[in-house]
């Protein structure tokens, strides 16, 4: 009999043992699949640069990020905790493609 400071036992459902291997957690439920994580968030800072290029930079949010890329805000953030890291990283990426696009910028010559 359970007193006021021993609580009761509790009953189990099931005759089998509980364990975490016998009841896969719902998100393994599907098939598994590789995720390019560079991949993934340089899809991200591709359509902040996107947003950006068509409505500035005021524009820029996760919510409209996530809507550009195809995602959900929660599924942003996962890659990126906030804006700001969000934006740094696209900027990063920015400045370290620049030399390259600057160079076939210049070999593909003056446009006319």
């Amino acid at each position: 009999m359970a007193t006021a400071h021993s609580p009761a036992p509790l009953e189990r459902r099931s005759s089998q043992p509980a364990s975490r291997s016998s009841r896969p957690c719902s998100c393994l439920s599907g098939p598994r699949r590789i995720i390019d994580h560079d991949q993934r968030r340089n899809e991200i800072a591709a359509a902040l640069r996107r947003v950006v290029l068509r409505e500035g930079m005021a524009a820029v949010s996760v919510r409209t990020v996530a809507a550009e890329a195809g995602w959900s805000p929660s599924a942003v953030r996962h890659w990126f905790p906030d804006q700001a890291a969000l934006v740094r990283f696209a900027v990063a990426r920015t400045m370290a493609e620049a030399p390259a696009r600057l160079r076939e910028v210049l070999a593909a010559g003056p446009s006319r």
